[in-house]
């Protein structure tokens, strides 16, 4: 009598496991190539962006040349910057690909020159008055920038951030930069556009009546704030090339010398510093860059020299 096996019943397990341990392996290898795939299109990806950054590089400093030859490339007047020189009219690619715009700083209001201008701090505390922010901040921001640390009536100096929970002391010293502000009690809140809009930390003259806006002519010149309207037109069609112009402009200063005098002394109608915004928009990349240029009159010929370069935001672009 042969024995008897039970080996045949056991085999149909056996084959089982080893394709339960199949499947198991080809998982495995499914997850690993996967992975392997997904890290390759993400070094790839990583590559193709900094490839893209440094091709934003290169044509911001291609903009920045042209915005420096566009200013040393002959004024349409050599007494006054005027919103007809060539320097004045945004530069746009067809595609998209870069924006850049020239504007004086002295367009905008100097938070840096508050203690020594009565009418320019007079003109900070409307324009936040007007926008639901407390007057007093234009204090704190006094005290921001002066030299003492004795606070100015409603200002603000070490205690008052103390006692806000802040855990920094005021600066003591003049603004780098217009977001700086943010930093002022008063100030943290305040609209970032409207800061920037309005506002500047560089400038060295008289807010340039060719290129103020409607806000900052009315909040700065309230004695004559109903002519906007004239001064807007004069300085499209012609721009106001002598202080005189203004009395063209605005015909009831020739009949008030002392008002004309006041007017004429809190203007400029030229520039030193220039703000020069360039947007550059690749498919992969998108950056926002604001360089501050110094163009000195007395060297016209001279390129403006690059006091600040500020990289205002840099993130993926939407198209990848």
């Amino acid at each position: 009598m042969r024995p008897s096996t039970t080996e045949p019943c056991r085999r149909p397990a056996s084959r089982g496991a080893v394709l339960v341990l199949t499947l198991v392996i080809l998982m495995a290898v499914a997850a690993m190539v996967v992975e392997s795939v997904r890290g390759t299109y993400e070094s790839s990806l990583e590559a193709r962006r900094l490839a893209a950054e440094y091709q934003a590089d290169l044509l911001a400093e291609s903009l920045l040349d042209a915005a420096k030859a566009l200013l040393i490339a002959g004024d349409e007047e050599a007494n006054a910057d005027i919103p007809k020189e060539e320097w004045a009219e945004p530069v746009e690619a067809r595609d998209g690909s870069y924006k850049m715009r020239i504007t004086p700083c002295n367009s905008r209001l100097d938070l840096n020159r508050l203690a020594d201008n009565t009418r320019l701090d007079e003109a900070v505390r409307t324009l936040l008055e007007d926008n639901g922010k407390s007057a007093d901040a234009a204090s704190a921001l006094l005290d921001w920038t002066d030299a003492d640390t004795e606070p100015s009536q409603s200002g603000a100096e070490r205690n008052a951030y103390l006692q806000n929970n802040l855990d920094y002391k005021p600066k003591n010293g003049a603004l780098d930069t217009v977001e700086e502000a943010l930093l002022v009690l008063g100030w943290q809140d305040v609209d970032l556009n409207f800061l920037r809009n309005h506002f500047t930390a560089w400038s060295s003259k008289e807010p340039n009546i060719n290129f103020c806006n409607k806000n900052v002519f009315e909040a700065y010149l309230p004695e004559i704030a109903d002519s906007w309207a004239e001064v807007r037109s004069y300085r499209k069609r012609h721009g106001f090339t002598s202080k005189d112009d203004l009395k063209t402009a605005i015909p009831d200063l020739e009949d008030d010398p002392a008002l004309w005098k006041e007017i004429s002394d809190a203007v400029s109608l030229q520039s030193w510093y220039f703000e020069v915004v360039i947007e550059v928009r690749l498919p992969l990349v998108y950056e926002l860059r604001r360089y501050i240029l110094l163009r000195k009159l007395i060297l016209a010929n001279l390129a403006p020299s690059v006091i600040r370069c500020d990289v205002l935001k840099i993130t993926p672009s939407a198209n990848e």
